[in-house]
């Protein structure tokens, strides 16, 4: 397991709370994930996130487990996350959609003969574009709306951390002649898990219970999904209280705010227009802060000492990441789920 940046806690050093939650995503998963390990050294924080990708992702509810690692794999497709893509691949091979798989990888989906998957397929790859036809006309109903987009949702967080946290694949090399043979492997590995029946709500009792919070009306339908989101919010909102600067929270909060989901293009430059009156000890975390929260694979070490240097601690680098990365994901699902308000 090699995450970049900050320390983590290993399933083999794990007490208390973490051991619990390792756990259950041992039992659940098929084994402790990057994705999430990478939040343990804030064991509150881990035990939101598993607690969101397990209710939402992994528990099938009105939503099978392939048509939301489908949504995964094409998100992670739009955000740049390869690491993410190869992970949901494996995925959907060891749910014995080979074919979803690779439709996705190589944009052809002509190769997905069920239409409702096809078409929640290409709703995922629009998920960037709020004015598309079907984002505004999504192919699902209310009732599965909580997982779908939830899951959605996820994935536009955990692809922002992944990014920046994590290499290029969770596979042991890159050559793409080998990752055919090295992903049904991976998914043989994951196949118990993937084939073991999930009960709803047993991740609840790590986090706390909050009321629907108004900017996840989407997730009304499903109360564990709701509660999920909602203490995942609160989470956010403590931690970056404590790690990021009031002043740094307006910029990042309001440029989010008038984001269409277009990308940046190649150069970083387009951060610095944010931030000229900003006072200058704070312009590395307001840097990394909206890079995070729109163009993570733009993040290098350079970013990173930089915001070191404002606080070296990797529990504030690492609120920091997650914070901005929330923020963009509850922007999405605003737009995801207007038609649905």
């Amino acid at each position: 397991m090699k995450i970049k940046y900050i320390n983590y806690i290993e399933p083999s050093n794990a007490t208390g709370l973490i051991t619990d939650i390792y756990t259950q995503m041992k039992r659940d998963f098929g084994r402790v994930v990057e994705p999430v390990a990478l939040h343990s050294i804030i064991p509150e924080l881990l035990a939101h996130n598993w607690s969101v990708l397990r209710e939402t992702n992994v528990v099938e509810d009105k939503v099978k487990r392939n048509v939301k690692d489908a949504i995964a794999t094409a998100v992670s497709k739009i955000n740049k996350c390869p690491w993410c893509v190869d992970a949901h691949t494996i995925m959907l091979i060891g749910l014995s959609s080979p074919t979803v798989a690779k439709a996705i990888e190589n944009e052809n989906l002509s190769l997905i003969e069920d239409t409702k998957m096809r078409t929640i397929v290409e709703w995922a790859l629009a998920n960037r574009t709020p004015s598309a036809k079907i984002i505004n006309n999504p192919p699902f109903t209310f009732d599965e709306a909580p997982e779908i987009i939830g899951t959605a949702i996820y994935y536009h967080y955990v692809n922002k951390m992944v990014s920046v946290l994590l290499n290029e694949t969770p596979l042991p090399t890159k050559a793409s002649s080998l990752k055919p043979f090295m992903k049904e492997i991976a998914a043989l590995k994951f196949s118990t898990a993937l084939k073991r029946h999930k009960i709803p709500g047993e991740s609840l009792k790590f986090i706390d219970s909050f009321n629907l919070d108004k900017d996840l009306f989407w997730a009304s339908e499903n109360k564990r999904i709701a509660v999920t989101f909602t203490a995942h919010k609160k989470i956010m909102e403590k931690l970056a209280e404590k790690h990021v600067p009031p002043e740094v929270q307006t910029i990042v909060i309001k440029t989010i705010e008038e984001w269409k989901g277009e990308d940046t293009g190649i150069s970083r430059g387009w951060v610095e227009k944010y931030i000229p009156n900003l006072h200058e000890p704070l312009k590395p975390v307001a840097r990394l802060s909206l890079l995070t929260a729109i163009s993570p694979y733009q993040i290098d070490d350079e970013i990173i000492n930089s915001y070191k240097q404002f606080n070296p601690e990797d529990e504030a680098l690492l609120s920091t990441l997650s914070w901005a990365s929330f923020v963009t994901a509850i922007r999405i699902g605003k737009w995801l789920g207007k038609p649905f308000a």
